[in-house]
């Protein structure tokens, strides 16, 4: 392996665990900052979550401009969704206030000394610049109302959560992907659906010969 290829990013996770690095790191005030996992919510049940949360989502990710390196680019959506309980104080504002800390912290990386000295914001890369990371595209950063789920009117109006999200893009270029065999452990689903085989030598369309 050349020095092209030994230092890259060799798959999506150590990206997730940076991005929830920094996100605590830059706002303490979080409860929860996690990965956005529709698996874990099963249907007519509860679920419950700490607030302040900020969940993460990688909801896209298309072939980037080609590099040399040996190196895989993908052009990323990601969302994360900022959530607060109906007990905060003026919910509107207060979860809208907290996408825009968010949106900063997506769009900005943590200044250092030298740096605040000059006057300087650096751009954000989740500490992986070096590693195939680049910059976030600071003109995709938005901020766009989440779910809310609204209570029964008079005394009632912020049953549930209100929330917000915050959207970017940022290009990722992945080396040799090093799959862990703990995460690809054998198991079983059911999927639902009533599905028929019909063999190749069989016309569907006609009956069975008599």
């Amino acid at each position: 392996m050349n020095e092209a290829t030994s230092n890259v990013l060799k798959d999506f996770t150590e990206l997730h665990d940076n991005m929830v690095a920094e996100l605590k790191k830059r706002l303490p005030q979080l409860d929860t900052v996690a990965l956005y996992d529709p698996t874990e919510i099963t249907h007519g049940e509860k679920f419950k979550i700490d607030t302040p949360a900020i969940l993460i989502e990688m909801v896209e990710a298309k072939p980037g401009d080609a590099i040399t390196g040996g190196r895989q680019a993908f052009d990323c959506a990601f969302q994360f969704y900022c959530i607060l309980s109906k007990k905060t104080p003026q919910l509107p504002l207060a979860v809208r206030n907290l996408a825009a800390a968010v949106s900063q912290v997506v769009g900005f990386g943590e200044p250092t000394e030298k740096e605040i000295e000059h006057d300087l914001i650096p751009s954000q890369s989740w500490g992986l610049s070096k590693r195939g990371v680049k910059p976030v595209a600071k003109d995709s950063v938005a901020i766009y109302p989440g779910m809310f789920k609204p209570g029964k009117g008079g005394s009632d109006k912020a049953l549930g959560y209100d929330s917000m999200i915050v959207s970017f893009e940022q290009s990722i270029h992945l080396g040799e992907l090093m799959l862990d065999p703990k995460e690809f452990l054998p198991g079983e689903i059911t999927i639902g659906g009533d599905f028929t085989i019909t063999p190749d030598w069989e016309d569907p369309t006609n009956g069975p010969e008599s």
